[in-house]
């Protein structure tokens, strides 16, 4: 800032004011003497004096506060170097896990130091390390070679990915509140795919901004990760053992020996020797012994010689569980009922209880069931029915499915579904939503066709507005829907699950499908494993994670949480409290898994950059303008003390 700087000077244009008041004052009132006070005319004359003494200091004081309120708003501040620059250069350093690699970093440290060689007064350099966000060595640019290497050297290594569209931008505007002739970006990367995901070529740089970027002239190294650690085996409270599946990823080309380090629950496993195939994912069981009273938190870590270490160590957790009950409706001695069976089969899978319910079945036991499922056997009780609608708008998920008695027609009247007169005849599935919880899963294993289903003599049905259907028959109409219904979720099978009205039972999906309704009606509210820089859904159970074992926190920002770090968190909401385990990704350390070429004149703009005269140096020194500026604004307050004071001996 400079005292011909054009916001100060139009501030400083408020001192005419005061004077243009002063001046319209200026002529004094004649002072009219009583005959008998003709004594004390001398008194009065000296009181004149001194008043229009103080009115002139008054104007002073007015005019300089002016001044200081003026100069305040125009925030000075000293340039550390006198010395016009003629170029400016900010360095972004790809902080991400990966760039740890040995051969990679040895590389990129020898770029790093030829560039920071062209430090000097006339190219001040600017470092940021790049995560989910830029992390500035300094407030300021620097002249100075050492300072660069110092900040270098001193820089925290997280276990984060980076991100290039927002640090692209952010250097973007520090550059552009500089003005010189030359202005440039150098990213330093190993040009992994993650860190340029969310890059948006249309986003373009500022006129005049140049960039360049330096990965390695040989990409890849040698790598060995733990792919994944999970439970296989159920954890509930009454469990003594669980099985651990954990995969390892060998991307080398050879055969590579490992050792295997378990530790949960404060204990340690004899450490497990393997052979890692090459370019192979191989996978290994292990049972461990646990105490279901209380969640689970273990790390995996491998001992290989290998490039990267940070990704040779995986956190796992897991909650333990209750037994879910599930109330149904009986059907009568002579019939097979299939879905009971198949829900037995999984019963050790999915900690499910089956009960029947019926009229006399109590509150206390409608209350504790976690799902109901309603079909053949339903009572046509009108208050019973009633009551059941109202378990499911309390939150409690139900799954009807369809038979031709009359008090399933009475219980889908309840929710406005109509029963055509007209039936569909024989038919299969038409279109199938695979991206709906229950069925998205059939995509991932071969598990045969859903579309050889045959469904016998269809009723077809008629749902209300804002029912969402999950699958269609052949001729349009809806198969399966869903349904919410206040808090609760209702989902609808347009089938009867019998011999007489489809051969559904003895296809290789039939169990699966079970599985996964009941799965989804008994969803978690939070997902057990997560993955650093992983954009959460929705969040509205809790408000903030905190770090087992540092006690750090992480915030639920609008209604989302991205972990940054690694580890085991806590995470409590209202009625429950989870713990979870937050893993590094595993794009990341896949040596081969590139960025392709980057078009970087797509990011340059050819636009002409306005030219700017350049006056005193890039920098600032942050402390000396904060202590500046806090020193005019005291100044300022003081003089207008002073001006209130004299004001008021004034009117006196």
């Amino acid at each position: 800032m400079i005292l011909g700087f054009a916001g100060f000077m139009l501030g400083a244009l408020g001192i005419a004011v005061p004077v243009i008041l002063h001046l319209i004052k200026k002529k004094p009132k004649e002072i009219q003497l009583f005959p008998s006070f003709m004594f004390l005319r001398e008194t009065v004359a000296d009181k004149q004096s001194r008043n229009n003494i103080f009115k002139w200091l008054i104007l002073l004081l007015r005019t300089l506060i002016l001044l200081m309120i003026a100069l305040a708003f125009a925030r000075p501040f000293f340039p550390e170097v006198t010395e016009k620059a003629k170029k400016a250069t900010i360095i972004l350093w790809d902080n991400s896990f990966s760039m740890d690699a040995k051969p990679i970093q040895r590389e990129m440290e020898v770029f790093f130091n030829d560039e920071i060689e062209k430090v000097s007064a006339d190219n001040p350099i600017l470092l940021g390390f790049v995560n989910d966000k830029v992390i500035w060595s300094n407030e300021n640019f620097t002249i100075h070679k050492s300072d660069l290497l110092r900040d270098f050297k001193a820089r925290e290594k997280l276990l984060s990915i980076s991100d290039f569209e927002k640090a692209l931008h952010a250097a973007d505007r520090k550059l552009k509140e500089l003005h010189v002739s030359e202005k440039e970006i150098i990213v330093f990367t190993d040009h992994q795919r993650l860190p340029w995901r969310k890059l948006k070529l249309q986003n373009k740089l500022s006129p005049g901004v140049t960039l360049r970027i330096l990965k390695p002239h040989k990409p890849g190294f040698k790598n060995v990760s733990i792919e994944q650690t999970k439970l296989i085996t159920p954890f509930m409270e009454s469990t003594k053992t669980v099985d651990l599946k954990i995969k390892i990823n060998n991307f080398c080309r050879v055969e590579m020996p490992c050792k295997v380090y378990i530790t949960h629950s404060d204990k340690s496993l004899k450490p497990i020797d393997m052979n890692l195939k090459a370019y192979q994912i191989n996978e290994l069981i292990v049972t461990l012994q646990v105490d279901g009273s209380k969640p689970l938190a273990g790390i995996v870590k491998i001992v290989v010689k290998d490039d990267l270490e940070e990704d040779n160590q995986n956190w796992f957790s897991a909650n333990p569980e209750k037994n879910y009950n599930c109330l149904m409706t009986s059907l009568d001695k002579n019939k097979i009922d299939y879905l009971a069976l198949a829900l037995k089969a999984s019963e050790k899978a999915s900690s499910l209880v089956l009960s029947k319910i019926n009229t006399d079945t109590s509150d206390v036991d409608l209350l504790k069931a976690n799902v109901l499922i309603l079909r053949e056997g339903l009572s046509a009780n009108k208050a019973y029915l009633k009551k059941l609608k109202e378990l499911i708008e309390k939150g409690k998920p139900v799954i009807s499915i369809l038979n031709e008695s009359v008090a399933m027609k009475k219980w889908l009247k309840l929710f406005k579904i109509k029963v055509k007169k007209n039936k569909i005849g024989n038919t299969h599935f038409g279109n199938i939503n695979f991206d709906h919880g229950i069925f998205k899963k059939f995509l991932d294993v071969k598990i045969g066709s859903l579309y050889d289903i045959v469904f016998f003599d269809t009723q077809s049905l008629e749902f209300p507005l804002g029912s969402k259907t999950i699958a269609t028959f052949e001729n349009g109409s809806p198969a399966i829907v869903e349904m919410k219904i206040g808090k609760g979720i209702h989902i609808i099978v347009c089938s009867s699950i019998d011999r007489n009205k489809t051969d559904w039972m003895v296809k290789g999906t039939f169990l699966p499908f079970c599985r996964e309704v009941i799965a989804f009606c008994l969803q978690k509210k939070v997902e057990d494993i997560w993955t650093v820089g992983q954009r959460s859904a929705k969040i509205k159970t809790f408000d903030t994670a905190v770090e087992l074992k540092t006690k750090k926190e992480t915030k639920v920002i609008n209604n989302r949480i991205v972990f940054s770090s690694p580890g085991h968190y806590v995470i409590k909401g209202k009625d429950f409290s989870n713990l979870i385990s937050v893993n590094l990704p595993r794009e990341e350390s896949d040596p081969l898994l590139l960025k392709t070429a980057i078009d970087v004149r797509k990011l340059i703009s050819t636009e002409v950059e306005v030219e700017m005269p350049t006056v005193g140096s890039l920098t600032e020194n942050e402390k000396k303008d904060e202590f500046i500026w806090w020193v005019i604004l005291i100044v300022c307050f003081g003089l207008m003390f002073s001006e209130m004071f004299l004001s008021n001996r004034t009117a006196i």
